[in-house]
């Protein structure tokens, strides 16, 4: 009993499937050249006034954001968000911040220290990543989550 309890325990945790795209929606609204920057979460109001894209805040995307340590991640708020836009119809542009404190520290000691007290969606220095290939697995991560197969 004890060592099927310790079994369970340790099993690693899953991360739930990445959103999908609703195919029919997305041509429907392709054809609209107007969005928002970010609508801030208020869907509703930016697609009553004819917006069909939304580029949400730069942070929302930001390595660090998402990797909170090397090889843990974090898809809830970028996909609560995903969710949210695309069951609202907008398209998504997003832009992806290389910054993750615990890579920064790494290579960027020198540069000039940001500091934002009490917001950690911020991160002090921003260098380019020192660690290029993780960074680009990371990418690859993310654009295979949200590339709309269903698969990540």
């Amino acid at each position: 009993m004890t060592l099927s309890l310790l079994l369970v325990a340790c099993a690693p945790a899953t991360t739930p499937p990445p959103p999908t795209t609703n195919a029919d929606e997305f041509e429907r609204t392709f054809k609209c050249h107007f969005g928002f920057m970010p609508a801030m979460w208020d869907f509703e109001d930016a697609k009553e006034a004819g917006g069909a894209y939304d580029r949400p805040f730069f942070e929302l995307f930001q390595w660090g954001m998402i990797e909170k340590e090397p090889g843990v991640f974090d898809f809830s708020e970028t996909d609560r968000y995903i969710s949210t836009a695309q069951a609202e119809g907008f398209h998504i542009l997003v832009n992806i911040q290389p910054f993750a404190h615990w890579d920064q520290i790494e290579c960027h000691r020198d540069l000039p220290a940001v500091e934002i007290p009490g917001d950690p969606k911020f991160h002090y220095t921003k260098g380019k990543p020192c660690d290029k290939e993780r960074y680009k697995d990371f990418v690859i991560k993310l654009v295979e989550r949200y590339d709309g197969d269903g698969i990540d």
